[in-house]
């Protein structure tokens, strides 16, 4: 079954349930996640994992900004390395 949260209505995008779901199918569906889920760490660090790092930049300014960015980058950082084995 395929996700698509960019023609889903913004109840949707907001469920945390539902875009774990489709992010774990499609990790560049983060992209259409609510505002409210991509400053979500959980659900960022999902999505970074699933797409291989290529979402990181739709996560929050928060996120990606100094505070958490050494951890996010570090866990990118594995991932890609991880996908080139």
């Amino acid at each position: 079954m395929g996700w698509d949260l960019s023609v889903a209505p913004d109840d949707i995008r907001n469920d945390q349930e539902v875009v774990h779901a489709a992010v774990q199918w499609d990790g560049m569906q983060f992209a259409f996640a609510s505002d409210d889920l991509r400053d979500d760490r959980d659900t960022a660090m999902l999505a970074i994992r699933s797409s291989g790092g290529r979402v990181f930049k739709f996560c929050s300014e928060r996120l990606r900004g100094i505070e958490t960015c050494c951890s996010l980058h570090s866990i990118l950082t594995l991932v890609l390395i991880l996908v080139k084995l």
